[in-house]
C-alpha cells in the first residue's frame, strides 16, 4: 500500500482554509466518490475508491496522510501532483 504525506503552509484565516477546504472536498465527492466528514479540525475521509486517511487543518498548516490501496498506488503520481496543484490554487 502506497502513502502519500503533505502538508502545506498558508496565510489566510484558518475559517477561511477551511471552507476552501471544503469546497474540495465537495469537488472530490462529486467527481471521484470520496466521502467524509469533519472531526473538529480533521476531514477524516470514510469511503473512496481505493484511499483512506484525512486532511488536517492546523493553523497556518494543512496536512494531509493517505494510505493507497494497490490500483490506486499505481497512480500515487497523478495523485500527489493533482493535490499539490490543488493545494498551490486553493490556499494561495
Amino acid at each position: 500500500m502506497a502513502k502519500i504525506s503533505m502538508r502545506r503552509n498558508f496565510t489566510m484565516t484558518d475559517e477561511d482554509a477551511r471552507r476552501k477546504l471544503e469546497g474540495v472536498a465537495s469537488q472530490l465527492k462529486d467527481k471521484y466518490q470520496v466521502e467524509g466528514h469533519w472531526e473538529g479540525k480533521r476531514y477524516q475521509i470514510d469511503r473512496g475508491p481505493g484511499v483512506k486517511g484525512y486532511v488536517e487543518l492546523q493553523t497556518g498548516l494543512v496536512a494531509i496522510e493517505l494510505d493507497l490501496s494497490l490500483p490506486a498506488s499505481l497512480l500515487k503520481g497523478k495523485i500527489e501532483s493533482r493535490l499539490k496543484e490543488t493545494l498551490d490554487k486553493e490556499l494561495a
